[in-house]
């Protein structure tokens, strides 16, 4: 997470870093104190596990993406 923070302080105008939590079993309550205590300042948004996973194909978690404005996956 710390360099996906790194990522965004350096290319905030560049790009959009967002962060999406999608584990299922945090609260807000605890993403919020994650947050407070990493000093992250990217978004970090709860997901719909579900549908996240079946759009990414995300077979396991963290899992990193870069995705492209029209919403596609960059390589």
């Amino acid at each position: 997470m710390l360099v996906l923070e790194q990522l965004y302080a350096q290319y905030e105008e560049q790009v959009d870093v967002v962060t999406i939590k999608l584990t299922g079993k945090d609260q807000l309550a605890e993403v919020n104190r994650f947050i407070a205590e990493y000093r992250l300042t990217l978004p970090v948004l709860l997901g719909n596990t579900i549908a996240a996973a079946e759009t990414y194909r995300i077979i396991q978690v963290p899992t990193t993406y870069f995705i492209d404005r029209k919403g596609f996956i960059a390589h």
